[in-house]
């Protein structure tokens, strides 16, 4: 039995990273990509080179060099979120795959890292209740009130009005309305918002 060899590409042509970039940032341009798009990609590549400087050769980057560079974010971003890290690895992949098919760059793999999955809170029943029961037409400042709080809207009613529409109080007290009706509390201008301040 006669055993392949496996084919392994060597790039062609030896291009900086800074050269190379340039090419696909011109690419990515004539494809009409957005500028938000196009500004990612430089942001992304821009953190990279931070690492790995950019005056050296496409061929110079392996798996390895990716492996060094997620530690080296890790350490350098230590509050990143496992989303934002994962974004990073998805562009740069992304410019990579490019090089490559180019043949700037040798072939290999780039892993996305995993995500922590975060628990998302949720509306209780009782406040979905609350909230789908028929508004009470005599609520304060023009808005539609239901039970809950001297207001007429559950706590948690806030996240469903426009800001101009909340008094500031939050999660943790009734954040959603702009009632001087509210025993116990003073209304204050701060910024484009209400912010309400127990007294």
């Amino acid at each position: 039995m006669v055993r392949k060899k496996a084919v392994i590409i060597q790039p062609k042509n030896e291009k900086t990273l800074e050269e190379a970039f340039a090419q696909f940032i011109q690419a990515k341009t004539v494809m009409n990509l957005s500028k938000s798009t196009i500004g990612n990609y430089r942001n992304i590549f821009g953190y990279f080179t931070e690492f790995f400087d950019q005056g050296r050769r496409c061929s110079e980057v392996s798996q390895n060099t990716i492996y060094e560079y997620l530690a080296w974010l890790k350490e350098k971003k230590p509050n990143a979120a496992s989303h934002t890290v994962q974004t990073y690895v998805k562009g740069l992949r992304a410019i990579f795959y490019y090089f490559m098919q180019n043949e700037w760059m040798e072939e290999f793999k780039i892993a996305l890292p995993q995500v922590d999955d975060t628990i998302k809170e949720v509306y209780t029943d009782f406040e979905v209740q609350q909230l789908i029961k028929k508004p009470n037409l005599k609520g304060v400042n023009g808005l539609l009130s239901a039970p809950g709080c001297p207001c007429g809207l559950p706590p948690r009613a806030g996240r469903l009005l426009r800001p101009s529409q909340r008094c500031g109080i939050g999660l943790m007290g009734w954040g959603h309305c702009r009632s001087e009706k509210h025993p116990g509390h003073q209304q204050s201008r701060e910024g484009n918002g209400y912010d309400e301040e127990i007294v």
